[in-house]
């Protein structure tokens, strides 16, 4: 079987399509499960799990023939190169300003696993104490798509983090309930200072990160806590 046909058969199997739909200028975003950065990190994952390639690159491609192009495995049209563009670096901030992300996702969206702590997936979003802590509840999913939400919010929340990896920020519970983020890249465990809350129902989970410049006085805390208390009422909506 060649590697096209088995890029075919796993992509179809994300997009609920039969392979036979899948002709060069599918666009994937139009498969719901392929939609956004999470859509993008399963098929990552079931890239490399499937055929044996890592290549984060798949995640840019917009149709699927471009898919092919990027991991080589046919003659579809080439994905076009990326433009040559100069990053503008976030204007320093003052102190007292509130930076706040946010992100909601679908639990259904989150692959099923005969193993979470193998999967590729869950191994390249999560930590292995995420992943336990995940796994001792009764629908583990819905905890992985708080966790997911809330580093992606960090990402929208600062900057800093955009480019990190999933799995080198960790959601970190305490036993008094209290839940921080925690930087754990370089073999280091650093407590971030961001404001994290967490929620979720069994179908959609959502989180919101707040940073604030500190400065003296207890306003910048006030109206973080006010930013927080907005955010919670417009998902209850």
């Amino acid at each position: 079987m060649s590697g096209s046909r088995s890029l075919r058969q796993v992509v179809a199997q994300l997009a609920h399509c039969e392979p036979s739909a899948l002709s060069d200028d599918f666009v994937l975003d139009q498969a719901p499960a392929l939609r956004g950065s999470m859509g993008k990190a399963v098929l990552v994952a079931a890239i490399r799990r499937h055929l044996g390639k890592d290549c984060l690159e798949a995640a840019s491609a917009k149709t699927y023939g471009e898919l092919e192009s990027i991991l080589a495995l046919g003659p579809g049209p080439k994905a076009p190169a990326p433009e040559a563009a100069t990053i503008a670096q976030p204007a320093p901030a003052r102190r007292g300003e509130i930076f706040c992300g946010t992100d909601i996702e679908s639990v259904d969206k989150f692959p099923a696993a005969g193993d979470y702590r193998s999967d590729p997936f869950y191994r390249d979003s999560f930590t292995a104490a995420e992943i336990e802590y995940c796994l001792s509840q009764a629908e583990p999913r819905i905890h992985f798509a708080g966790r997911w939400c809330a580093k992606e919010a960090l990402k929208k929340c600062d900057g800093l983090f955009r480019g990190a990896k999933m799995s080198d920020i960790e959601v970190v519970r305490a036993e008094s309930g209290e839940v921080c983020l925690a930087d754990i890249s370089g073999g280091r465990r650093r407590r971030l200072p961001h404001a994290v809350s967490i929620a979720h129902t069994d179908s959609t989970a959502a989180a919101f990160v707040v940073k604030v410049e500190k400065r003296r006085g207890v306003w910048p805390l006030v109206l973080s806590l006010l930013a927080l208390a907005l955010a919670a009422a417009a998902l209850l909506r």
